[in-house]
């Protein structure tokens, strides 16, 4: 199985989650393989068992002298408590006021032993609350890869 989400708005600041504007693909020559992920206010849920490669890539844009964000994959084995599992940040260098785009991507690999109880969400931590988060409904700037790679 396979899947990929992405971001459809923009927004400034962190978010822990990001909890909204979240749609499944539909890009040209998109399909999904099998049985798509699923989300409710930020909270992806496995459609089934098994080893699942997880990939997050943020985009940032700044115009600012502060362009430092973090964004990361958080898990959980309980259906409640969430842990960081993923570090990765980007740097957008500040051009004299222009805008400056980056992205960075994180990635996990998720032993999904119950699909009810493994989820996953994506946070953002911006250095500078005016910075922004890049979302499109055209194509993925922020969003997520989601391939089944294996039994647990």
């Amino acid at each position: 199985a396979a899947s990929q989400w992405r971001m459809t708005t923009t927004f400034a600041g962190d978010a822990a989650p990001i909890a909204s504007n979240w749609e499944q693909s539909d890009s040209t020559a998109y399909a999904n393989l099998g049985s798509a992920m699923t989300e409710s206010s930020g909270i992806f849920t496995f459609p089934s068992t098994g080893f699942w490669f997880v990939r997050f890539t943020g985009m940032i844009k700044t115009d600012n002298a502060a362009n430092r964000a973090a964004y990361n994959i958080y898990a959980t084995t309980n259906n409640s408590s969430y842990v960081q599992v993923t570090e990765s940040q980007v740097f957008g260098a500040n051009t004299g006021g222009a805008n400056t785009y980056a992205s960075v991507s994180s990635e996990a690999i998720v032993d999904v032993t119950d699909a009810a109880q493994v989820k996953v969400q994506f946070h953002v931590a911006q250095e500078d609350n005016s910075n922004d988060t890049m979302g499109s409904s055209s194509y993925p700037q922020t969003g997520a890869t989601f391939i089944r790679i294996g039994d647990t």
